[in-house]
């Protein structure tokens, strides 16, 4: 482990769309960024995707894009319904 990743916010960052829109500075916040293919194809403002394209030259952020798995989207569904107060048991 280098020097660099002592001084991160955490290990793992999902990123949706906001902070690629608005241009935001990552380096820092974490370990790993992972983002889905969807949130990409938000990018449709040219800076907003210049900004990601150059996020690992200029900034030495690695963003993953990878798609979930079923059984991850299952989880993650079923804990949003369980999180949701008009959800009945």
């Amino acid at each position: 482990m280098t020097s660099s990743t002592h001084n991160v916010a955490c290990r793992n960052l999902v990123l949706d769309a906001g902070p690629l829109l608005m241009l935001s500075p990552l380096r820092g916040l974490a370990e790993t960024f992972v983002t889905v293919p969807q949130v990409l194809e938000e990018l449709k403002d040219k800076r907003a995707r210049e900004h990601f394209e150059k996020l690992g030259l200029m900034a030495g952020v690695n963003v993953k894009v990878q798609s979930p798995d079923p059984a991850s989207l299952a989880h993650g569904a079923h804990l949003l319904a369980l999180l949701t107060p008009s959800h009945s048991h």
